[in-house]
């Protein structure tokens, strides 16, 4: 799917808290944007009013509203001629989504309490875990301003991953720590509702007990074992 993204194409990154998201949207910054950008450029709107994230992206003018009590450079003029990472896009207000469907398909946006209308060139890469199709989160349309869609299963459905990431997860904590099959059998019947980044701090716990051994699933105490079994979601994201 990276192979069909460039340094003009705006991307959508659909999947469940924890499923690497972040992780997608690094990989085409250092593919195509690490040579040309600053650096990678992430803005969670989750981390703002929903009311506020318009005026955050696009910047405002003095007394544009209540405490605009001078003007504000917004993300989007800071970071002209880069990608900038729009992490859980599902918290922009339906009704302000309109503005920044605009600034997807034209590059056309304004700051809040402005008439004159400015132009930037950014690749957009947006992400959410809420579901795309549901039309009292999301605008039906907001979706085809994307050029390409990523939706990453959650781990649970991904069985082969598990010792793949498990070994990653093991090399990047460097305590010469490994495991038996067995603890990769045991591993893959877990339902992991938080994800690979469930499976990493799982992971991390571990090697902060343990050091230069190999272990067995017996050998771990019960209070290190990962609690749920596989079960059915409730949500699936749709086939695109």
């Amino acid at each position: 799917m990276l192979s069909l993204v460039n340094t003009d194409t705006h991307v959508l990154i659909l999947g469940e808290p924890g499923t690497g998201k972040e992780v997608v949207a690094k990989s085409i910054w250092d593919l195509y944007r690490k040579i040309i950008d600053k650096e990678f450029n992430p803005f969670d709107c989750g981390q703002f009013d929903p009311n506020l994230i318009i005026s955050e992206l696009f910047g405002y003018e003095k007394d544009a509203f209540t405490g605009a009590n001078q003007k504000k450079v917004g993300i989007v003029e800071i970071n002209n001629g880069r990608m900038l990472y729009l992490d859980e896009i599902g918290n922009i207000p339906i009704q302000n989504q309109g503005v920044f469907l605009r600034f997807l398909q034209f590059g056309e946006w304004k700051r809040v309490g402005a008439t004159k209308t400015n132009r930037s060139n950014i690749q957009v890469i947006a992400a959410t875990n809420r579901d795309i199709y549901d039309n009292n989160i999301f605008r039906a349309d907001l979706k085809d301003r994307f050029h390409e869609i990523i939706t990453l299963p959650p781990l649970r459905e991904r069985e082969g991953d598990v010792p793949l990431l498990t070994d990653h997860f093991l090399s990047i904590n460097n305590r010469n720590v490994s495991f038996d099959n067995s603890v990769y059998e045991k591993l893959e019947q877990f339902s992991w509702p938080g994800n690979v980044r469930e499976l990493n701090m799982w992971v991390s716990r571990i090697c902060r007990k343990y050091k230069d051994i190999q272990l067995v699933w017996d050998e771990i105490p019960d209070a290190l074992k990962p609690e749920e079994i596989k079960y059915s979601s409730g949500f699936e994201f749709p086939e695109l």
